[in-house]
């Protein structure tokens, strides 16, 4: 579940994948601190 208004994929290099989540300066409700979160996905087939 991605509960921040921000996200962004980006192909890291072969079957990696680096996710990003985040609350911008300005994002709706305002409640939160500006910050992120990485996760970094790597897709082994076989």
């Amino acid at each position: 579940m991605i509960a921040e208004p921000t996200f962004l994929v980006r192909q890291a290099g072969g079957d990696t994948y680096e996710c990003v989540t985040g609350v911008m300066p300005g994002d709706p409700p305002g409640i939160y601190k500006s910050h992120g979160h990485l996760v970094r996905v790597i897709v082994v087939t076989g």
